[in-house]
């Protein structure tokens, strides 16, 4: 018998937001997740530590526009989502 798992996977709403957002690990979630803000040119904005599935994110002070929000666990990529910030 072989186990199958879900992979972890992340959801981001609202988008586009304002001053708060929502993210949230979605399938198998074990252990501390990296979350990455990054504007387009790839310079980090933000970074925090998550240890639940869902965590609020105050994004007030970041200026309009795109963003990158990406998830890693462990130095391994897990997954990688776009922010529009109005």
């Amino acid at each position: 018998i072989v186990a199958t798992t879900t992979p972890t996977s992340m959801k981001v709403y609202p988008n586009p937001a304002q001053t708060n957002l929502a993210v949230e690990l979605t399938g198998k979630v074990e252990g501390n997740y990296q979350i990455k803000i990054q504007d387009v040119i790839g310079q980090v904005i933000q970074s925090f530590e998550m240890t639940d599935k869902k965590q609020q994110v105050d994004i007030q002070s970041l200026p309009s526009g795109y963003y990158l929000i990406s998830c890693w666990q462990q130095g391994v990529h897990i997954a990688t989502t776009k922010l529009i910030k109005n």
